[in-house]
């Protein structure tokens, strides 16, 4: 993500709720540690048995489907 210039806008409201999740695990430690695959868009790679590119390591969640 990054800040597009010129298109800040106001909009009143009572509430506002911001649902941004986040983008991918993060890498540095334990996932470049042990050198974990990933894919495409930065999450953890995993089979159909929820196990990464490392042997008895899995992921599940948004560490696997972000």
């Amino acid at each position: 993500m990054k800040e597009v210039p010129s298109t800040e806008f106001e909009i009143k409201a009572d509430l506002a709720i911001i649902a941004v999740g986040f983008l991918h695990p993060e890498h540095k430690g334990f996932i470049e540690d042990i050198n974990i695959k990933l894919d495409k868009r930065g999450s953890i790679k995993a089979d159909s048995n929820y196990m990464s590119s490392e042997k008895g390591v899995f992921c599940a969640g948004e560490a696997h489907s972000g």
